[in-house]
């Protein structure tokens, strides 16, 4: 992870989150931003 930066997700929490915004991602004016990872 240090080298990369990347954390792997299960994909039950990726599916999970998915659902959470399956209407808007139909929608063509739907915007979604992902909030930027915490430095620690």
């Amino acid at each position: 992870m240090a080298d990369h930066g990347e954390v792997f997700t299960n994909p039950r929490e990726v599916n999970a989150m998915l659902d959470l915004v399956r209407d808007e991602s139909f929608r063509l004016d739907s915007r979604f931003l992902e909030p930027p990872a915490t430095i620690l």
